[in-house]
């Protein structure tokens, strides 16, 4: 990256999710401040984790056609999960979108539920770095 010029990163999320501790470790050295995992949000360089609901993903292997039966799936799980019956929020909320993965027929239901949540007024759009800052004054 810095051959090429590019800004340093300071949040990490690793292919498929998955993190180790010695990953943990090594992006402590390097100094990132966050990395993300299917079930966990890491605030490095404090050592502090929290636990999260995995992130809704259309994205299963990689194949647009194998991810098809995904479409269905996740439109219920955002409704049953990120909303109870009375449209309360249960919280954090993550999607993984993936556009080259992502069958077709998902974009309109991504940018369906994108619309939902920035009419709820309960809920906020946030950063990875406004992530940190809450974090660090909390």
């Amino acid at each position: 990256m810095s051959a090429a010029k590019l800004p340093r990163p300071s949040t990490f999320i690793p292919p498929e999710w998955h993190l180790s501790r010695q990953a943990i470790e090594a992006l402590k050295e390097l100094n990132f401040n966050i990395s993300e995992s299917q079930t966990d949000l890491d605030i490095i360089q404090r050592g502090k984790k929290y636990l999260l609901h995995p992130a809704m993903s259309w994205d299963q292997g990689g194949d647009k056609e194998k991810n098809k039966k995904m479409v269905t799936q996740n439109k219920q799980l955002f409704y049953d999960r990120a909303f109870n019956v009375d449209g309360n929020s249960y919280g954090l909320f993550r999607m993984a979108i993936h556009p080259p993965y992502d069958p077709d027929e998902a974009q309109a239901d991504q940018i369906e539920m994108i619309k939902y949540l920035k009419e709820k007024e309960s809920y906020e759009f946030i950063k990875y770095s406004d992530l940190l800052e809450s974090e660090s004054s909390a």
